[in-house]
Parts: C-alpha cells; sequence; structure tokens
C-alpha cells in the first residue's frame, strides 16, 4: 500500500514542480528526490550528550569526531557510499573535496589549511555502511541551552516549525533522566518541523554511568529508560527511550587483536577485581602487564565498564575470540538493540516518513504558487491525504501519545499494537509471532475488528469514535 502511496505523493510533487518558480521549485525538486534516497535521521542532544560517539557506533566505525574539533561544531551527514569520500557542500549544492585520511578503523577529516564552515554549508562523508544503506545519519552540533536558544547551526538547520524538514526522524539524545533533559525534549521537539512522536526515538546515552558501571549497569539503565518512557510527558515526544553505551559499542566494532590480547593479560590478573574499581586503579598496577600506557588506551577505546564487562567474558569462557568479544559487546552495550528499534520503528516505516516530508513540502509551497494552479495541487493533495490510511494510523498513533486519555491504558497499548506502532509487520499488530499460521491470523484480526466496532459503536468514550474507525479500517485491509 505504502508504494502506491509513494506513486501518488511523487504524481503530485511533479504538478506542484510544474506550476512553481524559482526556489520554490528548486525545493519540490529536491524533495521529489528524497523519495528514492534513504531514510534522513538526525541525531540531536545537548552538548557532549555523546552524540558522535552514537553515530560511530552505529556505524560501526570511528567516523564522526569526538572531540573539541571544528568537526563536532558542524553538521555532518554520513551516507552509504562505494568508497570512502568526504566533501564539504554550500547551501547552493556546490561540493568540493576535503582531505581525510583513515587507519583501517578510523576516519579523521584534515582540517589544516580548510576555512571555517560557514553556517550554511555541511560536511558529507561517504562509505560502505549496512546500516547506511537503510538511513542516512545527519550528526548535528550539540545544543546548549534546555530553552529556545538552539546552537546557531542547529537552529539553521532544523529552521521553523513552519518549515519543512531536512530530515524524516530524529534521535534525541541524552545522558540522564534529570528534568531538564525533559526540558530540552520538549524545546528541541517544538522547533522540528514534523516534530512527532512517531517518527523519533529517545536514547539514553552513556547509560552505563547512569546504571552505576558495575557489570549490572545496562540492565539497571534498561529498567530507568522504561520508567522513562512511560512518563506521559517523554511519551508525547518519542516511542521509546533506548539505553546505549556508545563507547563500548563502538570499542566492540573496532576491537583490535592487540587490544583483545591486552584485555586477556588483564583476565589473568589475581588481583583484577580490585585493580578494576576504577580508571586510577587500573593504571596504578605497575607490577601487572600489559603497561599503564596500552590500560590507557583500552579505557579510551571500550571505557572502564567496557573493560570490565570484556574481562568477564573472557575470564567466564563466554569470548574466547576476539570476533567472539566483538559480538557479545555490541549486544551488551545496547547497540544492537538499538539497531533493531531503529530498523523496526523507523525503517520499515521509512517509505510512509518520506512521504510525509514530500507531503509537509507540497503544503509548504502551495501559497507561492499562481493562486489558478495552487487550487488544483491543493485538491490533489487533499485526494492523496484523503485516500492514504497509512497517514491516517500515523496521526492516530501520534494522537494517542499526545492525548493519553482518550482511551484507557489497556485499549491505548492495543491500538498502538495493532496501528503499527511497535512493529508493522501483520502478525505484530495483533500480538502474534512471525510462525503464526493464516487461520491464527483471521482469527486474531477478526477479534480486533470486533472489539474496534463495539468500541466504535458505543461511543462511550469522547474522541474515541474516528480512532476506532481508523482500527476498523486496519482491520479490514489486513482481511483484504
Amino acid at each position: 500500500m505504502t508504494a502506491r502511496l509513494l506513486g501518488e505523493v511523487g504524481s503530485l510533487l511533479q504538478a506542484a514542480r510544474r506550476a512553481a518558480r524559482g526556489s520554490v521549485a528548486e525545493q519540490l525538486e529536491a524533495a521529489s528526490q528524497r523519495l528514492g534516497e534513504p531514510l534522513r535521521v538526525a541525531i540531536a542532544g545537548r552538548l557532549k550528550a555523546g552524540k558522535s560517539t552514537l553515530v560511530n557506533a552505529l556505524v560501526g566505525e570511528k567516523v564522526a569526531a569526538t572531540d573539541a574539533t571544528e568537526c563536532t561544531r558542524i553538521i555532518t551527514w554520513y551516507e552509504n557510499g562505494p568508497t570512502y569520500a568526504a566533501l564539504r557542500r554550500a547551501a547552493d549544492g556546490l561540493e568540493r573535496n576535503v582531505k581525510f585520511e583513515r587507519d583501517g578503523i578510523t576516519t579523521r577529516i584534515i582540517m589544516d589549511g580548510e576555512e571555517p564552515f560557514a553556517d550554511d554549508e555541511h560536511l558529507h562523508l561517504r562509505m560502505p555502511s549496512p546500516t547506511l544503506r537503510a538511513m542516512t545519519l545527519v550528526d548535528t552540533p550539540g545544543i546548549d541551552t534546555t530553552s529556545d536558544e538552539l546552537s546557531r547551526r542547529s537552529a539553521a538547520f532544523f529552521g521553523a516549525p513552519t518549515e519543512v524538514s531536512p530530515v524524516d526522524a530524529v534521535v534525541y539524545v541524552v545522558q540522564h533522566t534529570h528534568p531538564e533533559d525533559v526540558a530540552f525534549l520538549e524545546a528541541f521537539h517544538g522547533d522540528l518541523a514534523s516534530g512527532s512522536p512517531m517518527n523519533a526515538i529517545g536514547v539514553l546515552s552513556r547509560a552505563d554511568e547512569v546504571g552505576g558501571g558495575d557489570l549490572d549497569a545496562m540492565e539497571v539503565a534498561a529498567t530507568i529508560a522504561r520508567r522513562h518512557a512511560t512518563d506521559p510527558v517523554v511519551r508525547r515526544l518519542v516511542q521509546s527511550v533506548e539505553p546505549v553505551s556508545g563507547l563500548t559499542g563502538t570499542g566492540g566494532a573496532t576491537l583490535r587483536e592487540r587490544h583483545f590480547s591486552a584485555l586477556k593479560e588483564l583476565a589473568s590478573w589475581p588481583d583484577r577485581e580490585r585493580a578494576l574499581l576504577g580508571v586510577q586503579t587500573l593504571l596504578s598496577a605497575v607490577e601487572h602487564s600489559p603497561s599503564p600506557a596500552t590500560r590507557l588506551e583500552l579505557v579510551d577505546e571500550l571505557g572502564i565498564f567496557g573493560v570490565r564487562v570484556a574481562v568477564d567474558l573472557i575470564v567466564s569462557g563466554e569470548a574466547v575470540t576476539s570476533p567472539q568479544l566483538s559480538d557479545v559487546l555490541l549486544e551488551v552495550s545496547g547497540i544492537r538493540s538499538l539497531r533493531r528499534v531503529l530498523s523496526s520503528r523507523l525503517g520499515e516505516r521509512g517509505d510512509l516518513l518520506k512521504a510525509r516530508s514530500a507531503l509537509a513540502a507540497v503544503a509548504n509551497a502551495i501559497e507561492a504558487l499562481p493562486e489558478s494552479e495552487a487550487s488544483a495541487v491543493a485538491r490533489q493533495l487533499e485526494a492523496v491525504v484523503a485516500g492514504a490510511h497509512e497517514l491516517a494510523e500515523l496521526a492516530a498513533l501520534d494522537e494517542l501519545r499526545q492525548s493519553p486519555g482518550i482511551l484507557g491504558e489497556e485499549d491505548t497499548a492495543r491500538l498502538e499494537r495493532l496501528l503499527g506502532g511497535t512493529g508493522a509487520n501483520p502478525a505484530q499488530r495483533v500480538g502474534l509471532d512471525g510462525a503464526a499460521s493464516a487461520a491464527d491470523m483471521e482469527e486474531a484480526v477478526r477479534t480486533e475488528l470486533s472489539h474496534w466496532r463495539r468500541i466504535g459503536e458505543l461511543g462511550l468514550v469522547p474522541g474515541s469514535r474516528h480512532l476506532a474507525d481508523v482500527a476498523i479500517r486496519t482491520c479490514e485491509g489486513v482481511l483484504g
């Protein structure tokens, strides 16, 4: 069904493009090209929240600068490509190469001799990456405050709420669960043109620190993240909150054999538990190998939590080779789980989110079109929106999050699942696994259909009838 919607949106864009002139025509052409590109996902957060480290962990390479360099203050696009390339792109689309160097797992941009980037210039890094084949990641400069005072470049990038957003979805990175982080989410969400809980994921970064840094830190952080995600204010802003240790994930993805050997040496220490109490105790054990310099490298690569986990895995025999350790660290860090969430919550509805961005571009352009043609485009836009049940589902999911009192807690969760809020797979929508038989599927869908027909007919809850209508149409669509 989404393929049909994309076709209709493409035709609508062409019609609007033919009527437009100048910069409006260019914007519509760009919106048309976006339909064929990967989903655009911005990584946003306050200063030092861990955005660049998260990008590195997701991509599986050290491509995002994490130190205080010029690159951390530039909006950087990470795109899939056949080879590695670095470009600086101006607002007029003009591109020129930027020097970079690689050492196998690290890409470093060479700014020597480069003019400072203007506010409207972006850095584009292209590389072969499974993650980037599915979505383009856009790392934005840190936001200085929890108020409306966004950093200059971020404000210029995201634009005003009346403008079309350059991205289709957002990952909000917060370091703690303090009230000021919620305030940041509210302020930033309000500044997005396409702000919606269904195109946003929250990430509790440095989750190992939040969880206390012990071996069970990620489990503790997961409990905190779940509690945070059920907060009514947060629910209005993001689909879920995922705990991630970005440094441990990056270290796992880029683990070198010499670092694995050093970790094995640490695992052989008779006093390793005392030594791993903190960074200083680890570095001060001068009588042991590896050297303090190598131990510091391990902390820089994995964080003290990652070193503790790695040593524990080696001692227990769960990781006897470097690839095994890398694999388990990616799982423990929460990166694998986040990738699954991004795939199911954003990737599976990627075409729909892109279509919604394109429709916003057309709606934004209508006022600039000649009057005679504007009315025709507006009618076509209205027809596309009215005929797209996927958009009705998305709007209903947003409404359930932003107005939580419409239905009871049980029916809200049930409807979110049915409308694809936890995954677009038909079996997931009715609470079954992928191995469910056709007969089981039909029975489950008919049960849902009966339930929502009853809700709609009774109409006992103000505002519930139209939500029930959306649910009924979803069930009828699954039944065919």
